[in-house]
């Protein structure tokens, strides 16, 4: 039983199977079944948030909708004031769902993720977003076998996060590396752009502050990054990186996810 609750922990299995003394099969059952009743809350929680996410999108349209109409009427002014409110509205929202997606370490007995993979596919992705595909992608990994037991789908929006910043500012390159050091996984995403004063880095980790207009968002995708890094005992941390941009880098120590 030991060995077989190491391996839910590890996020090899998601129950726990195999022969056991009959004085333990009623706790084995029990735990099965608290496993399968979290799994499907876990499930409904993020149906939910994307059935929120859904819903909001027809009222904010219609908002922007009445914000460019009255900018063709010479309100500027109003329609400034509305759309300062819509992408307030839409920073809050896009944090609120984040947050309910999220698997957490608690919610996450019986996961585990391949991380080169999964940015390979996230890479993929930004590619087919603007600019994405006249940017240089370089992955490098300290193996094919970099294993974290986190939930896929937390780990897609932390790092899909830190790649379409990458993607944003980056004038023609993006490096990402994949790591272990002797008790963390680390991985490094370095974008050659014009980089975030060093004074500022931790109002920009905090939310809702954008340096510049010149490129959209909402200006917290960072700070969603570092919310799912500190969910599972990691943290983000910006830094300059060699090229003169920002190097975001996510560590998750060993003993946080075991």
């Amino acid at each position: 039983m030991r060995d077989q609750l190491g391996r839910l922990r590890q996020g090899r299995t998601q129950r726990l199977d195999g022969s056991f003394p009959t004085e333990l099969s009623g706790l084995v059952e029990d735990l099965n079944g608290l496993l399968a009743t979290q799994a499907s809350e876990a499930e409904r929680a993020r149906s939910n948030a994307g059935k929120l996410g859904h819903g909001l999108k027809t009222p904010l349209a219609i908002l922007g909708a009445e914000a460019r109409a009255l900018r063709e009427k010479g309100d500027a002014a109003s329609a400034d004031a509305i759309e300062h409110e819509i992408e307030a509205m839409n920073a809050q929202v896009a944090r609120i769902l984040a947050a309910v997606r999220a698997v957490g370490p608690r919610k996450a007995v019986g996961a585990s993720t391949v991380l080169t993979p999964l940015i390979e596919r996230l890479v993929g992705t930004m590619k087919r977003l603007p600019r994405g595909a006249e940017l240089k992608w370089r992955l490098t990994a300290g193996g094919t076998d970099i294993e974290v037991p986190v939930d896929p789908r937390d780990l897609e929006d932390l790092f899909g996060n830190l790649l379409d910043n990458a993607r944003k500012w980056a004038k023609s390159e993006v490096r990402v590396l994949v790591a272990r050091t002797a008790d963390s996984t680390v991985v490094a995403v370095d974008d050659d752009g014009p980089g975030i004063p060093a004074e500022r880095r931790s109002e920009v980790l905090a939310g809702g502050v954008r340096l510049t207009n010149t490129v959209p968002g909402t200006g917290i995708g960072l700070s969603i990054a570092r919310d799912l890094a500190e969910l599972h005992g990691g943290a983000l941390e910006l830094d300059a990186c060699d090229r003169g941009g920002v190097r975001a880098t996510v560590r998750i120590p060993f003993q946080a996810i075991r």
